[in-house]
């Protein structure tokens, strides 16, 4: 009688990562290929099948590029390229992945960084690159003034290595491109700030508080309302304070139809109601004050003095 045959197939899988060409089994791999080999029992019922599944790849070089700069303060992005399979990466800062083909470090050091990767032939390649800290720029900023009048110019200075380029700023955004200097009129208190770069590419920044003051104005002037000129020692004479020392050039006072009966540039003048030495009437009279702030602002201060009994 016949033998009874119930074949049986058991499969073998081999996944292999060759050069190009490589032999494989007696062939040159130069793509990607599935062989397979078929092994029968002695009976010719069982099987055995070996699957290759070869992946063919080229030997490429491991890369990270040049040698460059950073400017203190900033991170780096370090990128690898070519290699097989793996990345590892080696150096004196900390690295955000060490096994990844892209790495940044926040923070950069100088220094040598290494990074390996693998070979189609099952080897270690590296390569490498050195990091140098590059100079951000030096600035210094100065002003002809830093509390100005309102309405009135500074002249801002920004001293620098030749060859960088200067940028100025305020809170609205940029004011003056590539200016060594800015003449600004505040009109309220304002940061200016100045963005300094080299040639590297490096950035230097640093700011000015410039305070606006009322400066010369004729309201910082005191005067009274009226007087009373009836000897009792309160209100009797018409004066004015001027507590910010301004550059008064006269005093005038006028009756209502506008004749003057009271003139005088001494800044500690009095005024006792009277004309040519006699007592006005009592009424509403006014005065005028005229004067200049130290820039050369001229100003008139103007007012009602009642004279009452």
């Amino acid at each position: 009688a016949l033998p009874i045959c119930f074949p049986v197939t058991i499969y073998i899988y081999v996944d292999s990562v060759l050069c190009v060409g490589s032999t494989y089994l007696g062939r040159s791999m130069y793509s990607d290929t599935t062989m397979v080999q078929v092994f029968l029992a002695y009976d010719g019922c069982d099987s055995v099948e070996v699957v290759h599944r070869i992946n063919v790849i080229e030997n490429t070089a491991l890369q990270v590029g040049p040698d460059r700069g950073f400017c203190a303060g900033t991170s780096v992005t370090l990128t690898a390229e070519g290699g097989i399979g793996w990345y590892k990466w080696y150096g004196p800062a900390e690295l955000s992945c060490s096994e990844c083909a892209v790495t940044t470090i926040a923070n950069a050091e100088p220094g040598l960084y290494l990074v390996q990767s693998g070979t189609c032939e099952g080897d270690t390649q590296v390569a490498s690159l050195i990091l140098t800290q590059l100079h951000n720029p030096t600035i210094t900023l100065t002003a002809s003034d830093s509390s100005v009048v309102k309405g009135q110019s500074v002249q801002i200075q920004a001293q620098t290595a030749p060859g960088n380029t200067i940028n100025w700023f305020n809170a609205d955004g940029q004011i003056c491109r590539e200016c060594a200097s800015l003449t600004y009129r505040p009109q309220e208190e304002k940061y200016i700030s100045v963005v300094v770069t080299s040639p590297d590419g490096c950035e230097s920044k640093d700011s000015i508080l410039l305070q606006v003051t009322k400066g010369c104005s004729s309201e910082s002037i005191e005067a009274p309302n009226f007087i009373s000129d009836n000897h009792d020692g309160a209100n009797d004479k018409f004066s004015f304070r001027n507590p910010m020392n301004l550059n008064i050039a006269g005093l005038e006072i006028y009756d209502r139809w506008g004749e003057k009966v009271f003139s005088s540039t001494d800044v500690n003048s009095e005024w006792d109601g009277t004309y040519l030495g006699k007592p006005l009437p009592v009424g509403v009279y006014t005065y005028m004050i005229k004067g200049s702030c130290p820039q050369s602002v001229s100003f008139l201060k103007t007012g009602s003095i009642t004279i009452i009994r």
